[in-house]
Order: structure tokens, then C-alpha cells, then sequence
């Protein structure tokens, strides 16, 4: 039940600061792959408020595709977008919101986002970057 009260709080404070276009893809929202990939390349930003989450792959995928993250720091979410996100301690939709707003008035900090998730998706967690990270343990292991 949270998670519904808390994403219509969001959305009245995104009408309030003038962001008409507001989505929200969860579990109950299944959609292809293609849509997935048109709403990464036209968003202002992927907000990700989940309180329980592992490696968190929408965080990889907005990353490889140049979407600026807003994010709360539970899990490994901080971890999976290291530098490239704005990432709060505070759980509060306020924050998130106002994040939201910075990023569509601020082009040079949206495009620092965009450039240090190429740049973490690179590092990270690219095939060269597995590659890696596998010839280094094989070679520890002699």
C-alpha cells in the first residue's frame, strides 16, 4: 500500500512543479522491450524509490542509455550507479521531485549524469569489463 499512496504523492508534487508527463512502470505494468527502451530515451530521468533492491538492472539499462538517475540509496543502488545518479538517504517524494525538476532546468548536470553512466556502464559492467574481471580471476587461480 505504500508504494501506491507514495507514487500519487509524487505525482501531485510533479503537477505542482509543472512535470506533466509522469510514468510509472512497475510489475503490473508489462511492457516490450521497445517501449521500454522509447521511454528510457524520452524521460527526464528514471526515479527509482525501491526500499529492498539488489543490482538493480533498470539502473544499468537507464545508464547504457543516457537517462539521468534519481535514486534512494537502499541495497545496491548506490553501489549499481556509483557517481552517475543523485542518490538521497531521505525517503521523501518532495526530494525526489524537486531532483526531477533540477535535472530538467540544469542541462550541464543532466549531462554530466548521461556522461558518467556511459562511462559506469563501461566500466562496470560492459562484456570488455566481464572479461576482465574473469581473465583476472583465472589468472589468480595460476
Amino acid at each position: 500500500m505504500r508504494g501506491l499512496v507514495w507514487r500519487r504523492e509524487l505525482r501531485c508534487i510533479f503537477t505542482h512543479l509543472l512535470i506533466e508527463s509522469f510514468a510509472c512502470f512497475g510489475f503490473e505494468n508489462l511492457i516490450q522491450y521497445a517501449e521500454l527502451k522509447a521511454a528510457y530515451f524520452v524521460a527526464d530521468a528514471l526515479v527509482i524509490t525501491s526500499e529492498h533492491e539488489g543490482f538493480c538492472v533498470p539502473l544499468a539499462e537507464a545508464m547504457a542509455l543516457g537517462t539521468p538517475i534519481v535514486g534512494y540509496a537502499a541495497g545496491a543502488v548506490a553501489w549499481t550507479a556509483g557517481n552517475a545518479a543523485l542518490i538521497w538517504d531521505d525517503y521523501d517524494p518532495h526530494v525526489f521531485a524537486a531532483s526531477v525538476a533540477r535535472l530538467r532546468e540544469d542541462a550541464v548536470l543532466r549531462q554530466t549524469l548521461r556522461d558518467r553512466g556511459f562511462a559506469r556502464v563501461e566500466e562496470e559492467f560492459s562484456t570488455r569489463a566481464q572479461a576482465r574481471r574473469l581473465a583476472n580471476i583465472l589468472e589468480d587461480l595460476g
